[in-house]
């Protein structure tokens, strides 16, 4: 989604106190809370069961692959 589709879906708006900066609406972190929670069950359903060494290996590599 472009800046402007969000500010029209009332997600995003003006930070009043830093008006160049966007801040989510009340309806925006509706939608961010919904999606996190959901996002959350389907990793867990995904790794459940994965041995606790492989799941720290996962955590990493992503981190190690975003360094500069």
């Amino acid at each position: 989604m472009e800046i402007e589709e969000l500010t029209a879906g009332e997600l995003l708006e003006p930070d009043p106190a830093e008006t160049s900066r966007l801040r989510l609406t009340d309806t925006g972190r509706g939608l961010h809370e919904r999606t996190t929670a959901e996002i959350s069950g389907i990793t867990d359903r995904l790794y459940a069961g994965a041995p606790a060494e492989d799941l720290a290996v996962a955590g990493r590599v992503p981190r190690a692959a975003c360094r500069p």
